[in-house]
């Protein structure tokens, strides 16, 4: 039932050129106000990777030159299902990575994150992170916030390494200043549905 909407394409063309080695970049953020389809498109990209046989069906169908991993572990985070003080965990233990947990003390290093996309395709979905992100308190979650950023710059990072097939998509409303300035150290592609 989805539309290969022109801003589909374009994040579709994002995940081809890094399957291809074409470029390093596998960050994405999904853009636009209430109600211009990020959530389904963010939905729409998760499949490529959690049902990649599927996906590739519908790809064909399409006409949509992107052949997908025969194989791909994703996980996707809708911030407001999840309330978790630190983002990672729930990612973590949804890819099946809980023994990496026992090893971080503060936050995910990029050496924790490149072991858990060092094997196969891994994608990471964030829907809604912003309202999540704006939930903490400056001065009384300061500690926390600091974590987050750290495992987010580092998230992204790795997502832009030439050596790693791991992807990162965020949908955004474009109304914390903040996370853009940790998610833009990157400069992940950026995709508006608006």
């Amino acid at each position: 039932m989805t539309y290969s909407s022109n801003a589909l394409q374009t994040a579709f063309d994002h995940v081809d050129n890094k399957l291809l080695d074409r470029d390093s970049q596998g960050g994405v953020t999904l853009s636009g106000p209430y109600g211009a389809g990020k959530s389904h498109g963010l939905l729409t990209l998760y499949h490529l990777f959690d049902s990649p046989e599927l996906a590739q069906d519908w790809l064909d169908e399409w006409d949509i030159p992107l052949d997908l991993p025969t194989t791909a572990r994703a996980s996707i985070l809708s911030t407001s299902k999840t309330d978790a003080d630190r983002i990672w965990e729930p990612i973590f233990r949804d890819l099946g990575r809980e023994d990496l947990l026992d090893e971080i003390k503060r936050y995910p290093t990029t050496d924790h994150i490149e072991e858990l996309a060092a094997d196969e395709t891994v994608a990471i979905f964030f829907d809604e992170i912003e309202t999540w992100w704006e939930s903490f308190s400056d001065t009384a979650d300061e500690e926390l916030v600091e974590r987050n950023e750290f495992f987010l710059q580092n998230l992204f990072e790795v997502a832009n390494d030439p050596d790693y097939n791991l992807f990162t998509f965020v949908t955004l409303l474009d109304k914390s200043e903040d996370l853009k300035r940790i998610l833009n150290r990157t400069s992940p592609y950026a995709v508006d549905l608006n």
